[in-house]
């Protein structure tokens, strides 16, 4: 047992001092803990959004390249199917001129052409004339070897016109090549 020799007064001044103290220790404390804590979690959010900045960076690049080469397979797959039309084009093509020059040499030189027509994909319309008659003869057997499949780049051959004028003969011929 301890004996108090002070009046109750001063008991009761140091009993509110020493609340006042742990008041003001329990106070800093909580205030320090919630700075603390504060400056963390303030800390913690700048990291991430320094994260999420540089990733989303990062994302941004990706897309982009994805969508370039989004376009670049496209712009392949595009290209892949013209030139495949054009393939197709240039097979299913009829060469005219490699026609044009059978055409100009199925007969000899004494016989000439006076008129040239292209009836379709691959027949034409020749017209010719000649001064002599013996030319006549050639011309049918030349028109019997076509249609016999015996003269390379011609499928078929018909004599269409055949009339004597001005001392020339004057006759047409439709031919059809391969």
């Amino acid at each position: 047992m301890s004996v108090s020799l002070l009046p109750s007064q001063a008991k009761f001044q140091l009993a509110k001092t020493k609340l006042k103290n742990q008041l003001l220790i329990l106070m800093v404390t909580l205030t320090g803990i919630w700075l603390t804590a504060s400056i963390l979690i303030w800390g913690w959010w700048l990291v991430r959004q320094r994260q999420l900045k540089v990733i989303q960076t990062a994302y941004n690049q990706v897309a982009a390249e994805y969508k370039n080469r989004g376009e670049d397979l496209l712009t392949s797959h595009r290209l892949k199917y013209q030139a495949k039309m054009v393939g197709k084009v240039l097979a299913a093509r009829f060469e005219y001129g490699e026609a044009i020059t059978n055409v100009n040499n199925l007969l000899p030189s004494e016989i000439t052409i006076s008129d040239f027509k292209i009836q379709g994909h691959n027949a034409f319309q020749i017209n010719y004339t000649t001064n002599k008659g013996e030319n006549m003869d050639i011309v049918e057997e030349k028109v019997a070897e076509i249609n016999d499949k015996k003269v390379k780049g011609f499928t078929a051959a018909k004599l269409t016109s055949l009339s004597w004028e001005s001392g020339q003969w004057k006759f047409s011929l439709e031919v059809k090549t391969e």
